[in-house]
């Protein structure tokens, strides 16, 4: 069978992308030369951004293997990519190493790309007043990459409308949070706020009802009737829910985990209480 001859990508001007055979041109690469500019990796977080036309792409590198997948995606946008000036390098999986923090999962996949817009508390709660369901997810303190990456990608599944995160203490919304995220950054609303309590009163005064995740909670969330608009606030791995986060939601709840062992990883636990809120809500879309 014969093999399609592959083309190397261009950046749309008639030149040739090209290749960057020099390992040391990677090691030196900076990402000053653009905006505010963050990085991303993995086959899922790089298309995922690619398809979103929300989303500013900068400069895709990426090996043969995955050349076919990067033409498909450059056809679905032709036009936004075109004007924006996208790059395209098609380099060695040891060059794009070269360029990445050590140890990260590329999968032989990497992008420069520009933040995606915030969305306002304020702007999202006066949209979310014309759904008969809301569900949105407020996140106090926490701040490993790999976990908020994964609640992320988790409430994106589970059809969450937003997640709220602390602005001061949350990492930067790329490299090994998108990873983790594989792909959710680019599906989900995420609104950076200042006061964990106060954007809880706000969600309660537009009819929200919130809901603390607590080991300390003496209702299980299974026997709990979930109201159409919920917050779920979520505390940080082995410190939980702040006292004034606690005392600020409307009722506390718990998982059903055994008393010897009833601690759980962030992202499970938020994975077991996304699913019980959706089960409850099989309208939910």
């Amino acid at each position: 069978m014969n093999k399609s001859k592959k083309v190397k990508p261009t950046n749309f001007s008639g030149k040739s992308a090209g290749r960057i055979n020099s390992k040391n041109e990677y090691k030196n690469f900076k990402l000053t030369s653009y905006p505010d500019p963050l990085l991303l990796w993995g086959r899922h977080a790089v298309t995922a951004a690619l398809e979103n036309p929300l989303r500013r792409i900068y400069e895709v590198f990426f090996t043969e293997s995955n050349q076919d997948k990067i033409h498909d995606l450059i056809k679905q946008r032709p036009f936004e990519l075109e004007n924006s000036n996208t790059k395209f390098h098609v380099v060695s999986s040891k060059e794009l190493a070269a360029f990445l923090p050590e140890n990260s999962v590329h999968q032989g996949i990497a992008a420069i790309v520009k933040p995606l817009e915030l969305v306002k508390l304020d702007y999202l709660i006066s949209e979310m007043r014309k759904n008969k369901t809301s569900f949105v997810v407020v996140l106090d303190q926490v701040t490993d990459p790999h976990n908020l990456g994964a609640v992320i990608r988790s409430a994106a599944a589970f059809s969450a409308d937003a997640i709220f995160v602390h602005d001061r203490s949350t990492p930067r919304l790329d490299g090994v949070l998108g990873k983790a995220a594989s792909g959710a950054l680019e599906k989900i609303s995420i609104v950076r706020i200042k006061n964990i309590a106060r954007a809880i009163e706000k969600l309660k005064k537009n009819e929200f009802w919130c809901l603390g995740l607590s080991d300390s909670a003496v209702n299980e969330l299974s026997n709990m009737q979930v109201p159409t608009k919920t917050a779920l606030v979520l505390g940080a791995e082995g410190m939980g829910l702040r006292r004034l986060t606690k005392d600020t939601c409307d009722e506390l709840a718990r998982l059903p985990t055994s008393s010897n062992f009833p601690t759980l990883n962030i992202s499970n636990a938020a994975s077991i209480s996304f699913y019980e809120i959706r089960r409850q809500w099989p309208f939910l879309e």
